[in-house]
């Protein structure tokens, strides 16, 4: 399983390992993406479709970044989704494994302010109307909750 923040803007680091050394040139195709997620993501990680090669000897290679989308959106659920193992050239004594999770997490914070920070209120009125603003969009409604003040407490 890989982690990524989404203000990373590119995986990195994501290593394909082999089981024993090799003889000759092994190519390995990966694939996975996005796919369906819930209403709460907007998707940020791209699509992958990516050959490696291992050469004679290697053990270990690392898969090229893919890019992912920082998109500004904050209240995020995480986007969740896997790569997997397409084909190997040569394929005879290969076996591909199983897939790996890729997990992009929403790292926006939302800062939720008053429009003004001095309100006043005549306690007659019963009701005032605040405007509050919130930095960043949300994927989903967001309630703010705010205490209630009652006549002649103010």
């Amino acid at each position: 399983m890989y982690s990524f923040p989404e203000g990373a803007r590119l995986s990195s680091g994501i290593n394909i390992s082999l089981s024993t050394s090799i003889a000759q040139a092994l190519s390995v195709t990966i694939t996975g993406g996005p796919g369906l997620q819930p209403s709460t993501v907007n998707i940020s990680g791209s699509d992958v479709d990516s050959t490696i090669m291992f050469q004679a000897g290697d053990v270990s290679v690392t898969m090229p970044d893919f890019n992912i989308t920082d998109d500004i959106t904050a209240l995020e659920t995480n986007e969740i989704y896997q790569l997997r193992f397409r084909s190997s050239t040569p394929s005879q004594n290969t076996i591909l494994g199983n897939p790996t999770t890729i997990i992009i997490t929403d790292d926006d914070v939302a800062t939720i302010v008053f429009n003004t920070t001095t309100y006043i209120v005549r306690e007659e009125l019963e009701f005032v109307t605040w405007k509050i603003v919130i930095s960043v969009p949300a994927p989903s409604d967001t309630v703010l909750r705010l205490n209630q003040v009652t006549e002649g407490t103010a």
